[in-house]
């Protein structure tokens, strides 16, 4: 399926990063460096997976393969975009998220606060990973500007007066999504079953929907990106000269609602058309 995807920057802490796993054997907990990651799926540094699976095999023998549906694999239309397949090369892996001793996120993985076993090597999230949107459609819209700004210097003796001013750009994206399923766009789509099935989302999916994705960028005003095409985790937007991402503009109407910019185009079966607006985070 050709869609896009946003995701958006998250912490980890000394206080978040503990994840209790276990062979079937001997139970062990791994520490996730602390630092600022992303769902980036591309092996860098600064991709939680590639971390996830440096210190669960630094833990057990073998090899762990994390793919993201939508951008390393293919769900057929069958799974979500935006879920984790996990499969490891030797073992029986467990997350034991509802040990006392796991203190990161399981949202960030895509489970909740349950346990999780692999079946045989492979183990499919029970949803869409938290800090990333997946609307399952390519923008229709995907407008990169400068906006012109001037700063102006004034004096006040000996009387008020302007005294100069600095012209600058402020790199801004403006983006848009159509026939979006209500599933994808807010939370309550996605508790029924119909709305569900047909995004592929299990259930009442707390990760998938862009009202969830908005709440936690806007809230905490965190870094996100916008990739034009999911299975490219090389190119999104901002140009590397004008940042790591975007966050919301002052004033934007997502800060106190997260639809703002959406409206619903079909109230028969609920699809919306979608919008998201940014400022690039290195401003002149």
């Amino acid at each position: 399926m050709a869609s896009s995807r946003c995701i958006s920057s998250f912490e980890l802490t000394s206080a978040n990063n503990q994840l209790r796993i276990s062979n079937g054997i001997a139970p062990t907990t791994i520490t996730l460096t602390a630092g600022t990651y992303w769902h980036e799926n591309d092996g860098s540094s600064d991709d939680i997976l590639k971390e996830l699976k440096t210190r669960i095999e630094a833990a057990y023998a073998g090899t762990l393969t994390v793919r993201i549906y939508g951008v390393l694999i293919d769900g057929a239309g069958a799974i979500a975009d935006g879920r984790i397949i996990y499969t490891h090369s030797t073992t029986d892996l467990e997350f034991l998220f509802a040990d006392g001793a796991t203190t990161v996120d399981p949202r960030i993985f895509g489970f909740g606060a349950n346990s999780a076993l692999f079946e045989g090597l492979a183990l499919d999230s029970d949803y869409v990973h938290r800090y990333g949107w997946y609307p399952q459609r390519e923008a229709y819209r995907d407008l990169a500007t400068r906006e012109l700004l001037a700063d102006t210097a004034m004096t006040t003796r000996p009387k008020p007066a302007r005294h100069s001013v600095v012209w600058g750009e402020q790199p801004r994206m403006d983006l848009a999504w159509d026939n979006v399923p209500s599933a994808l766009m807010r939370e309550a789509g996605a508790v029924h079953a119909d709305r569900a099935a047909e995004a592929d989302l299990t259930g009442s999916d707390p990760n998938a929907s862009l009202e969830r994705f908005v709440l936690d960028i806007a809230t905490t005003e965190r870094v996100w990106r916008f990739y034009p095409l999911a299975t490219s985790t090389a190119t999104y937007h901002p140009a590397a000269a004008d940042g790591d991402g975007y966050t919301f503009p002052d004033g934007s109407s997502l800060w106190t609602d997260p639809l703002g910019r959406s409206s619903m185009t079909s109230p028969i079966n609920e699809r919306w058309d979608a919008g998201l607006e940014g400022v690039a985070t290195d401003l002149p």
